[in-house]
């Protein structure tokens, strides 16, 4: 008879059993008492005195199995009068502890004293143990009453000694008995009870063990049985459960995405206790939810995980609590019923732990078959349940029975009949987490699909989360929540924030509330799951290779063939799918599965269906099952002739061959479709062309009942649609053929599955796929976005601000029959866009998604509130069907006007949808160049930094991550010079020239060629900076340029490496501009290039001595391509002939501006020797050409500004132009000895300042002086000028100076006069200042300035005052 580890029953007969009894004696087979298995590893729990002198032990188990060890196998506790023996191949189920340390007075017992009897506790009593070691005092021990056919095995010798007392309630054990116990009374027999066994360290271990691993229920519920519990949860409502035949198969398991498995981890670390696991449909959500149950499980300490839909809850649910509830009493239902024996193995007399003992042991050396391969790791997974509920009876593993799986999709559950009663005592949630917390493995709440909570459930969210969270809180359990981002968006909201774990995700305007985000698989991931799948690396092209549905239904649909390729294994030892199951499983189903055929799953065959409006009802009546116009079945063209289908994968009609994410779906309905006619043609006896009439006839029901999906609701079929569409038994008349069992086929394949009250289709995505092809898309989107524009038209219009009966009656019916559409529910429309787009072309669809647009642009209110339902959907239809079109290419103008309106909102302060954020246009399917043509319409309405998401930030994350392919893209940003709304300095060209320069190291070489391409101002500035940032770039282009064909890159090879040439400072880069110039010196065509090879040549040391005289020859003689900077460097070296080339060539004058970059250039020559030889050129060009004085004058400026060190060298040559120096030489000198300078020429300029006031008399000079000193103070401002301090003041006297000097003559008088006024109008401030200086010091002016003089600058300072009011209001002068 086989027994199960859990003792589950309500009066402990079911534990009290033989097999549950193990028999000790020695060597010669005399009894010597009697034991108990505690764990999984074989230990045995016995009396000391059975044991106590024996050198060698025989244990004996049922059915003839023997373990023979020595004492060293043997724990002794004598204190206790207990002994622990470590036995192995016994296979007998362990027995569960009780939690409790006490046993009630007056509680029966269950001892096995010649047989099982039934036995009363009377207390307690101190008893004396003798062992042959000595006496041992023994408290509290148990004293029993029993009948006189029992007290006989309990006197000494009598072969009770051992044994488990049994609580009589719950079947744990309680006490140990012992029959060498002695009491100063009499009594029928005495028991060991629990108490006091903590203190011993190996009782302590086996107790810890055996709650972990050994289910007991009831009072003594401990944590195995709360596994045990939770783990049924997830083998009868997880996704096994519902599975189908294909699953029940087998198929190759899931690869594990590390980055999700890693965020679990960290969960399960840390103090969060709400995660929410966000992703799109076929994202594999439930896989993963259903990994990590099996995770929790198998680990070395496992834990409680209780799985959950959103089908489970109900409308009046206060929290997850109550679904939770449900869930356990019917999980209690199953274990409770599961532990009653099997006929099949009460007759064969197996004892093997193939039940739920075995599944919840703790380890592998008991030898009992399948128990040591899921003992190992000491925990419970659905699998485990599977298997052991299907071998009690529950149902056909295989799927093979048309009984089980109408059972199994039943919503009342034929094989759990009933309401639970408390067959296991106390199972309430909070019972269960608290008792995981205790053991510091918390309870986790999986909880999948919530979208499809009732409707007014979902109208409480607020309430039900509020209710959950303090749930939560109080028990001490976590909840995992998987579901879609349209759910999470609201519903984690309403969590409290410290509650969540995660990060929020999303764009601004867009974020989600904190969460794990669940996208398609990473490169390697999907490569490894085409590995398993047996799927070719080039089956599916973008994202649809990373897709994980795309990827399990097209192996599916691939293992239907007939002669599927063989599988190898995958790269990390899995499965690389089926090798030869696939067409077997095809063939005993009745018929060949054509994978291919034609594509009724498609929407272009369902034109002849009945359509409903979007949310509303479709009763039953309207359903036409077997309508011709129904469509037609992808099974093979049985309607057209008899010539059977092609098989193979699935066609496509993309022009890669591959097929795409709609084509596998439409291949695997193809299939499921054919199976499910297979089935019921077995079970209805159709044969031949028949069978393919009735796959007809299914997809036919199949698109009825996606149809009527789109009801009301959370898009689940109630149980009245559902055996409308497929009936359970026979169907009157001639519908549907006469077949039957049409429920029972549909289900058992998989197709549909339970959801609560209803059914669904067991793929979210493949659902919203079919219902798509279904849904009546005007009427849609007028009742999801356009209604609600025209309300808010017609608001502002002012209807309804006095509302008529009428018009209040009409609204209240409105509302009443349009209730909103869940949000989640976006899937068929999006679908049925897409649709639209590939049957009647791009033109269709972008003329609904401008009329999206347009209704975006009209609903979007100002700031950024949370947006309406009208305003949601336009923004997400919009968005989600942009990013899912196959190419948005022919969606160019949506998009342009997209980023026009994006522009528009943001000026008008309209909060610009996070839908639309930069990750939308980085995930545009567009070609890069498009793509970048709307960015850079976009990054115009950039924010400031840190105050929201940048287009330009993901212009930047693009150009990282391909730099090669966007930098001549971005180049095409050059000539926009619009602003930036938030930079109005910065334009999109100078923005585009930023990025390229940040991100210039990612490729350089290419960065260089791309701007060279450009062609633009933008690119050469971008260029100059990189010849002196990275020259080593720079002079590698270079050497390419000077060997390329194409004359203009010969001339920019030239042009850039005379720019780099100074910064040069490697070896190795010198080296390239020295075989560059080379290279063009040896084409006498670019005759034009010589002269700048030549300077290249001069700079390198290793050529410039056979270059050098050509190149002086060029200088000399004016040769504008020849420049001065590089014949400086020979100086060093050369002195005399470079110092000549430059007299020749300055002492002629040459083209506008040689003479000023000649001198330029040797006001760099700082060597003293050398500089002072440039010195007496400078003047002997001054007096050669006095016409020079400017560039002179310049020379002069910059050699002052090396320091004191140069006034030995430059004070001899200014000196003596000041002196005696031309006259428009000493006026071009006096405009740079006015300047302040810098700390380094400040003193020497204030020094030649004062040797020229002394000196000079000529009234040009001085005036070049006054306005140079009147330029000065206009660049300093008016601070200062109060007490004459700073630069300000230097000014004021510099001009009394010059006044002084020139009114020594009426003439200078006059001229002093008229250039004050010229200067008090012209130059911005000097009025009013000059104005300042006559009335605060009238005296010290009335000398150089006459009253006249004095009078118009006046007036022209009040001019200037009033201007400067009506230039900044609020600003008053005084009189």
């Amino acid at each position: 008879m086989a027994v199960r580890g859990r003792r589950a029953t309500d009066d402990g007969r079911r534990a009290a059993r033989d097999e549950v009894l193990v028999r000790v004696g020695d060597l010669a087979g005399r009894p010597r008492g009697t034991g108990f298995v505690a764990d999984h590893q074989g230990t045995v729990v016995t009396s000391h005195e059975a044991v106590d002198g024996l050198a060698r032990i025989v244990v004996r188990a049922t059915g003839d199995r023997v373990c023979v060890v020595t004492s060293d196998a043997v724990t002794p506790l004598p204190a206790l009068d207990l002994a622990l023996i470590r036995t192995e191949g016994l296979c007998v189920d362990p027995l569960p502890f009780a939690l409790r340390d006490d046993v009630d007075t007056g509680a029966y017992v269950r001892i096995a004293a010649g047989g099982w009897r039934e036995a009363r506790v009377l207390g307690t009593a101190d008893v004396t143990y003798t062992a042959t070691d000595g006496f041992h005092l023994l408290r509290g021990a148990l004293e029993l009453a029993i009948g006189t056919a029992g007290s006989e095995a309990l006197r000494l010798g009598g072969g009770a000694a051992g044994g488990p007392v049994l609580d009589a309630t719950t079947g744990a054990v309680v006490g140990v008995l012992g029959t060498a116990l002695e009491a100063q009374h009499r009594a029928t027999g005495f028991a060991v009870p629990l108490r006091g066994w903590r203190a011993e360290r190996p009782l302590a271990e086996l107790l810890a063990r055996n709650a972990a691993t050994v289910g007991a229920y009831g009072a003594d519920l401990n944590l195995a049985g709360v596994l045990e519990l939770t783990a049924t949860t997830v083998g009868s409502d997880g996704p096994e459960a519902g599975a189908g035949a294909v699953a029940a198969t087998g198929a190759p398991a899931p690869v594990e995405r590390v980055a999700v498995v890693g965020e679990f981890t960290a969960f399960a670390e840390g103090p969060s206790t709400v995660l929410g696991l966000v992703g799109p449909p076929g994202s594999g959500r439930t896989t993963e939810l259903a990994a990590l149950a099996a995770r929790r499980g198998r680990g070395p300490e496992p834990a409680p995980t209780l799985w959950l839909r959103g089908a489970d809850l109900l409308s009046d649910d206060a929290s997850v609590a109550d679904a939770a509830r449900r869930a356990l009493e019917r999980a209690g239902r199953i274990v409770a019923a599961s532990s009653v024996p099997a006929a099949g193995a009460e007759e064969s007399g197996a004892s093997g732990s193939s039940g739920s003992s075995g599944s919840s042991g703790a380890g592998g050396s008991s030898g009992c078959g399948g128990a040591a391969g899921s003992a190992a790791s000491g925990g419970w997974a659905a699998s485990d349940f599977s298997a052991a509920f299907a071998a009690s009876g529950g149902w056909d593993a295989a799927g093979g029975a048309d009984d089980a799986a109408g059972a199994r999709a039943g919503v009342g559950r034929p094989w759990l009949p009933g309401r639970y009663e408390g067959e296991l005592g106390d199972i309430r949630p909070e019972r269960l987490a608290r008792l995981a917390g205790a053991a510091g493995r918390p309870l986790l709440l999986l909880l999948d699909g919530p979208e499809e909570m009732p409707p007014k459930l979902a109208h409480r969210l607020a309430e039900w989360t509020a209710g959950t969270a303090e749930w939560l809180r109080e028990n001490g359990a976590r909840l995992v929540v998987a579901c879609r981002a349209e759910y999470w968006e609201r519903a984690g909201a309403r969590f409290p924030a410290e509650l969540l774990y995660g990060e929020a995700s999303g764009e601004e305007g867009q974020t989600l509330p904190a969460c794990v985000r669940l996208g398609d698989l990473t490169e390697s991931e999907a490569r490894r799951a085409r590995l398993r799948y047996g799927i070719p690396e080039d089956a599916l092209a973008g994202t649809d290779a990373r897709h994980p549905l795309t990827l399990r239904l097209l192996s599916e649909v691939r293992a239907a063939l007939p002669e599927p390729p063989a599988g190898r294994p995958g790269e990390d030892g899995a499965s690389a799918g089926p090798r030869d199951g696939g067409g077997d499983r095809g063939a005993d189903r009745g018929g060949r599965p054509g994978a291919g055929g034609c594509g009724y799953g498609r929407a272009e065959a369902s034109s002849g269906v009945g359509t409903p409006l979007f949310g509303e009802r479709v009763d039953a009546g309207g359903a036409r099952p077997s309508d011709p116009a129904a469509p037609s079945s992808a099974t093979g063209p049985s309607s057209r002739g008899s010539t059977p289908p092609p098989y193979g994968p699935p066609a496509s009609s993309n022009p890669s061959g591959r097929p795409d994410r709609d084509e596998v779906l439409a291949a695997y309905l193809d299939l499921m479709c054919l199976r499910v006619a297979v089935r019921l043609a077995v079970g209805n006896g159709v044969r031949g062309t028949a069978v393919r009439r009735l796959a007809a006839q299914v997809s036919g029901q199949v698109h009825e009942a996606a149809r009527r999906c789109l009801g009301p609701g959370q898009g689940e079929l109630d149980r009245a649609a559902f055996e409308a569409v497929f009936p359970w038994g026979p169907v009157s008349g001639r519908r549907l053929g006469g077949t039957t069992g049409w429920a029972s086929a549909v289900l058992t394949e998989g197709l549909l599955v339970p959801a609560g009250d209803g059914y669904r289709f067991a793929h979210e995505e493949l659902a919203d796929w079919i219902q798509g092809a279904h849904l009546d898309l005007d009427a849609a989107l007028h009742a999801l976005v356009h209604r609600g524009w025209v309300a808010q038209a017609e608001t502002r219009r002012g209807w309804g601000t006095m509302p008529s009966e009428a018009r209040v009656r009409r609204q209240a019916r409105r509302a009443t029959r349009n209730l909103p559409v869940p949000r989640h529910r976006i899937g068929p429309v999006v679908h049925a866009l897409l649709l639209l787009g590939r049957q009647q072309g791009p033109t269709e669809l972008a003329g609904r998604l401008e009329e999206l647009l347009d209704a975006l642009d009209a609903l979007l209110p100002p700031g950024g509130p949370a947006p309406d339902d009208p305003t949601w959907w336009a923004t997400r239809l919009l968005g989600e069907v942009l990013l899912r079109v196959p190419d948005a290419t022919p969606y160019t103008r949506v998009l342009r006007f997209l980023t026009e309106r994006i522009g528009a909102w943001r000026a008008q302060g309209r909060g610009v949808p996070g839908e639309f954020g930069p990750d939308f246009w980085a995930a545009l399917p567009l070609p890069e160049a498009e793509r970048f043509d709307l960015l850079r319409r976009l990054v115009v309405a950039d924010p400031p930094t840190g105050e929201g998401s940048r287009y330009l930030d993901v212009v930047s994350r693009l150009l990282a991550a391909d730099p090669t392919g966007v930098q001549p893209l971005l180049t095409r940003w050059f000539p926009d010079d619009t602003p930036l709304v938030s930079t109005p300095d910065a334009t999109v060209a100078t923005a585009a020239q930023a990025l390229l320069h940040t991100r210039r190291r990612c490729a350089l070489d290419d960065l260089i060629e791309a701007l060279v391409d450009s062609a633009h101002r933008r690119g050469d500035e971008l260029l100059a900076v990189l010849s002196e940032e990275e020259p080593s770039a720079v002079c590698r282009a270079v050497d390419r340029w000077a060997h390329d064909e194409r004359p203009a890159r010969r001339v920019a090879g030239l042009a850039y490496a005379l720019r780099t040439a100074p910064h040069v400072r490697a070896e190795a880069d010198r080296e390239l501009l020295r075989y560059a110039a080379l290279a063009l010196l040896g084409r006498p065509a670019d005759v034009t290039l010589h002269s700048g090879a030549l300077a290249l040549l001069v700079r390198d040391p290793r050529t410039r001595s056979r270059h050098l005289p050509q190149a002086l020859e060029r200088f000399a003689a004016g040769d504008p391509q020849l420049p001065a900077s590089a014949l400086v460097t020979a100086l060093a070296t050369d002195p005399d002939p470079v110092l000549d080339a430059f007299r020749a060539r300055l002492r002629t004058p040459g083209p506008e501006g040689s003479d000023g970059e000649a001198l330029r250039t040797l006001a760099e020559v700082t060597t003293p020797g050398l500089a002072r030889r440039v010195t007496l050129l400078v003047r002997e060009i001054v007096d050669l050409r006095p016409e020079v004085a400017g560039q002179v004058a310049a020379y002069v400026d910059r050699r002052l500004e090396h320091g004191p060190g140069t006034r030995a060298v430059l004070f001899p040559l200014v000196s003596g132009l000041i002196v005696d120096g031309p006259v428009q030489v000493r006026a071009a000198l006096a405009a740079v000895f006015a300047e302040p300078g810098t700390q380094a020429s400040g003193p020497l300029r204030r020094e030649l300042l004062d040797l020229l006031m002394a000196t000079e008399r000529d009234p040009s000079v001085l005036d070049a002086l006054l306005r140079a000193a009147a330029a000065r103070g206009a660049e300093a401002g008016a601070e200062g000028a109060a007490d004459g301090s700073g630069d300000i003041g230097d000014t004021r006297a510099l001009v009394h100076r010059v006044g002084m000097l020139l009114v020594r003559t009426p003439e200078g008088a006059t001229r002093f006069d008229w250039a004050l006024v010229d200067l008090a109008r012209h130059v911005p401030g000097f009025a009013g200042r000059v104005a300042g200086w006559l009335n605060g010091t009238p005296q010290e002016w009335a000398a150089v300035v006459g009253p006249s003089t004095r009078r118009m600058i006046e007036n022209l300072a009040g001019v200037q005052g009033v201007q400067g009011v009506r230039e900044a209001p609020g600003v008053r002068v005084s009189a």
